[in-house]
């Protein structure tokens, strides 16, 4: 075989290992990128009515503006960073082949589920055995690059008190949620993270009124 035949098998190589070296971290937990690897199987259980999915796209570095320029000539929608070089995306799933082959682009894969509950939260999750456990309610916000997570919670019977856009862009809907459904929030394709509302804590003289029960608002 020719000499540039291998230079090809070897450069295939180099880039498969390089996309599964590169770390990619989130809630404390290491992105299986082969598991998570935007198949086609995957993206049809993630794909929205447009045809189209959140998903991670990594690069080979920093990031160059004509990379972003060049996913979003195939429709996409980029979101926000995450280290290490890498974007959440909206991609149009008949594109996503073409653009993991796109300029500086490693890996395209979706979120895992267990990625996208804050750590604390999910130690709670993880050590709730029981009913009764289970059945508590936390205090969380679900954060979403669109109004869909919002509408799938009321679907799904949970009582929403509040959903806005924030300055960033994304959607943050307020919920008191079991530990039981964070899972099912979790599975929710345009959800990347649900964290717990951390409890105002109180000082002084209505701290001591409170922990009397003589304080109300």
């Amino acid at each position: 075989m020719s000499r540039s035949f291998w230079v090809v098998v070897v450069a295939v190589l180099l880039v498969g290992q390089s996309a599964h070296a590169q770390s990619l971290r989130l809630n404390g937990i290491e992105v299986d990128k082969t598991s998570a690897n935007a198949t086609k199987a995957a993206l049809d259980k993630a794909v929205d009515d447009a045809g189209r999915a959140l998903v991670l796209v990594q690069f080979s570095g920093p990031i160059q503006p004509a990379w972003i320029e060049a996913l979003e000539k195939h429709g996409a929608t980029v979101h926000h960073y995450v280290p290490e070089y890498a974007y959440f995306v909206t991609l149009p799933t008949n594109a996503v082949e073409t653009c993991k082959k796109s300029s500086g682009v490693i890996w395209i894969g979706l979120q895992p589920n267990q990625t996208k509950i804050a750590e604390r939260l999910g130690t709670k999750v993880s050590s709730a055995k029981d009913d009764a456990a289970k059945a508590k309610l936390v205090h969380v916000n679900v954060l979403s690059v669109d109004e869909r997570a919002a509408a799938e919670l009321e679907r799904l019977g949970h009582r929403i008190g509040e959903s806005v856009q924030t300055q960033m862009g994304w959607y943050q809907a307020d919920a008191y949620l079991p530990l039981s459904a964070l899972t099912d929030v979790a599975a929710i394709n345009s959800v990347f993270n649900i964290e717990e509302v951390a409890q105002p804590k109180l000082h002084g003289e209505r701290e001591a009124q409170t922990a009397a029960g003589r304080y109300t608002e």
